[in-house]
């Protein structure tokens, strides 16, 4: 009799046990899948506002550094500082945020940062040697290229992977 009594209490404590290891593991499973998410959620929250934050600079500087300005737009000095502001938001954001993006991906953004950057210097100096004996079109045109051409390669491929990271292909 001892020694099924002995049996029922070691199949009760083998029993007991399993069933605090598996509320144990589901426990640390759903903790995890909910901090995942979370996560998940937060960085593509993150892409979202960086990628609208890289539309609005690079309409900015399209409309500021086009050869062919309309009337009743802004005129270069509004555009010039409502594309500065937006670009330093820009790159103040991603700056902030780029622990949440991945390597290749920070390539391609700091590509672009470097893209606004260059464009902006060759423009600045157009509009400085604006009026004098030297002044020539091409460092608006350089700057022109730069934005019209070269960016939106580069804006190109940061879609796809923001795409990618999100999933949609």
């Amino acid at each position: 009799m001892s020694e099924t009594l002995i049996g029922i209490i070691i199949g009760g404590g083998i029993g007991i046990i399993g069933s605090l290891i598996t509320i144990l593991v589901q426990y640390l499973t759903s903790t995890f899948i909910v901090k995942y998410e979370n996560l998940h959620n937060e960085r593509a929250q993150i892409i979202k506002n960086l990628y609208q934050r890289v539309v609005k600079t690079y309409r900015s500087f399209y409309s500021y550094m086009n050869p062919l300005q309309l009337a009743g737009e802004p005129n270069q000095e509004s555009k010039g500082k409502e594309t500065a502001k937006l670009a330093n938001e820009f790159t103040d954001y991603y700056e902030e945020n780029r622990i949440f993006i991945d390597k290749k991906l920070t390539k391609e953004v700091d590509k672009l940062s470097k893209v606004f950057r260059e464009a902006w210097a060759e423009f600045e100096t157009h509009r400085m040697l604006q009026g004098k004996k030297e002044f020539d079109f091409k460092n608006w045109q350089k700057a022109w290229n730069i934005i019209s051409k070269e960016t939106p390669l580069i804006k190109e491929k940061i879609e796809d992977e923001f795409r990618g990271i999100i999933g949609i292909k």
